[in-house]
C-alpha cells in the first residue's frame, strides 16, 4: 500500500456505524461517571458534525 493512499484514508475517515457510535459514547460517559444526558449529548454532537460535512 502506498503512503499516499494511507494519507488519503486518514484525511477522510469513514463515519462510525451507529452501534460503534453508541458504544464509544457509552464508554466515554461511563468512564466519566455521567448519566443519560452525556450519552444524548455525545450522539447529538456526532450527528451534527456528520451533517456539517
Amino acid at each position: 500500500m502506498s503512503s499516499i493512499k494511507g494519507e488519503k484514508e486518514d484525511s477522510n475517515p469513514k463515519p462510525l456505524n451507529p452501534r460503534d457510535l453508541y458504544y464509544n459514547c457509552i464508554t466515554a460517559c461511563s468512564l466519566n461517571d455521567e448519566d443519560i444526558e452525556c450519552l444524548t449529548e455525545c450522539v447529538t454532537t456526532y450527528y451534527e458534525e456528520v451533517l456539517e460535512q
